[in-house]
This record gives C-alpha cells, structure tokens and sequence, in this order.
C-alpha cells in the first residue's frame, strides 16, 4: 500500500464517522469503528502509515 492510499483511506473513514455521528446512532457508529478497523487491518496487512493510525485512533475513540 501506498501512502496515497493509505491517506484516502483515512479520508474515507473519517467521513464516514462522521456521518454516522451526525445521525446520531452510537451502535451504527460502533459497528462502523469496528468494520473500518477490520478493513484497515486486512486491507493493509499489518502496514499502517503514522497518519492513518492516528485517524484511525481517534475515529474509533470518539
């Protein structure tokens, strides 16, 4: 994986937190987390940029 894809993933995952934080549904919200950081791991095997960690740290906490 690039870091070019590993920045749009980042995007794409905050994105969407933040849609489902507007609709206000915390199990939608956790269940989303959940399937982002299961992607994230498969997709990038282990290899996550410094930046998409902390994105990723700090979607899954809010």
């Amino acid at each position: 994986p690039t870091k070019e894809k590993a920045d749009a993933f980042a995007a794409i995952a905050i994105a969407l937190l933040l849609i489902l934080t507007a609709w206000g549904n915390a199990i939608a919200m956790l269940i989303g987390s959940v399937v982002g950081l299961v992607v994230l791991f498969v997709i990038f095997e282990g290899k996550i940029f410094r930046g998409s960690a902390l994105a990723l740290a700090v979607g899954i906490s809010v």
